[in-house]
């Protein structure tokens, strides 16, 4: 049967960081930047929601207040 054959699989992935880093610059920059935006309006607002579901003591914390 001919066809698609990929061959080595986990092998072929680059040795070096660093390299894969300097010849994919651009990609990596674009890549901080959208895990930026999911942290910062995604997963940062859930701690707000877990205060407000609580009785929020400022001197507890948020890990000492009791739901």
């Amino acid at each position: 049967m001919q066809g698609f054959r990929v061959e080595g699989g986990i092998r072929n992935m680059p040795h070096n960081f660093g390299i894969d880093l300097r010849r994919n610059k651009s990609l990596y920059v674009l890549l901080i930047i959208i895990l930026a935006y999911f942290i910062l309006f995604h997963y940062l607002p859930m701690f707000g929601i877990l205060i407000s579901f609580e009785k929020f003591s400022p001197v507890k914390g948020v890990s000492g207040a009791n739901g």
